[in-house]
């Protein structure tokens, strides 16, 4: 049977889109490549933003420029945008593969079948969701080379935002493995691959989206460090308490709702962990400069982060190894339930 209207033009869209998000990434990757090599246009080094040790307080008191705040040090920025990098790329791939898979499966007899499959896949909304994520990133990077911190810390909260709602749109389009592969194999031979694909990409976005919750609190912290007249401590609690209650919340939806759509949902709690074990390391080096006695109650706010996060991942596993194990019970034929009629 041929395709409908609906599908020719939707696969139409579709296909457009995936081009974009394509280009998108190109002009990312230059971009993010081109931003670590000097006299091309930007003038600082992104991923010294709060070097450390690159203050001399005895020379000119160099630290009025810029009040250093609680953040990561120069190697993790440096890894963090490149394994962004990776996960775009990543996620490219997989809109890739999916349209061959697309339009190299066999047509079926089903109206809208194609539409349902796109649905399934990642449409044309979470596409353009992509490529804000991409933009917003890039744009969060070059404000870290201008030394705009309050520009950087809104264009982060703005990449944040959408990649949850990047990510929300991926779960919940995802309905349920099971259901999926089952359907796709008796439907779409070809296309049945994407599911234990998705679920990887899927669970890798959740993992940095953990660990961009921890990036978002010192981040944002920061910025506003950096536009009003805080203390330092101050800031350093808030952003890791920020990171606390952005995780616990998250955690809980993801618990509550989400699990609904994916069972092995992991990966934000990984991230999560990750992202209180990085963030010790900074602390080290925020006590060794501010001879501050206060890195203790630091450490232990990110021990009980690292817990919870140790907590939710034990409860999801156990919840999945449960949901795999059980067993329905039986259901009645028709007669069984006419005697069960006539004796009430």
């Amino acid at each position: 049977m041929a395709s409908s209207r609906v599908d020719t033009i939707n696969l139409r869209i579709w296909l457009v889109s995936i081009i974009c998000a394509a280009l998108s990434f190109i002009n990312v990757t230059v971009h993010l490549i081109a931003i670590n090599f000097p006299n091309l246009g930007f003038p600082c080094a992104y991923f010294e933003i709060n070097d450390l040790k690159a203050v001399n307080l005895s020379a000119n008191n160099q630290i009025y420029q810029m009040t250093h705040q609680l953040y990561i040090n120069p190697v993790q920025i440096i890894c963090y945008v490149l394994i962004m990098a990776m996960l775009f790329l990543l996620i490219i791939i997989y809109y890739i593969v999916c349209c061959a898979k697309v339009f190299s499966s066999n047509k079926t007899s089903n109206v809208n079948q194609t539409t349902r499959d796109i649905t399934w896949m990642g449409d044309t909304s979470s596409c353009f969701q992509f490529i804000l994520i991409m933009d917003t990133f890039q744009l969060f990077v070059t404000a870290l080379s201008f030394r705009l911190v309050a520009l950087g810390a809104f264009a982060y909260c703005i990449f944040f935002v959408c990649f949850t709602t990047f990510n929300v749109t991926l779960i919940t389009q995802f309905q349920s493995a099971d259901k999926s592969f089952f359907a796709f194999q008796k439907i779409h031979p070809n296309l049945k691959g994407t599911v234990q694909f998705k679920t990887v990409v899927i669970n890798l976005t959740e993992l940095m989206l953990g660990y961009s919750t921890m990036f978002l609190g010192i981040t944002t912290c920061l910025g506003v460090g950096n536009s009003i007249y805080i203390r330092s401590i101050t800031v350093a609690y808030s952003s890791i308490n920020t990171f606390l209650v952005m995780a616990c919340i998250y955690s809980i939806v993801i618990e509550a709702v989400l699990v609904r759509y994916v069972k092995p949902l992991f990966g934000y709690y990984v991230g999560m962990f990750c992202g209180a074990v990085g963030l010790s390391f900074p602390i080290l080096q925020y006590e060794t400069f501010f001879e501050s006695e206060w890195s203790t109650g630091l450490i232990i706010n990110l021990a009980v982060i690292a817990i919870i996060s140790i907590g939710f991942i034990i409860c999801r596993l156990v919840r999945y190894l449960v949901k795999k194990k059980r067993r329905y019970k039986q259901l009645l034929n028709t007669e069984s339930s006419s005697l069960m009629d006539e004796n009430e």
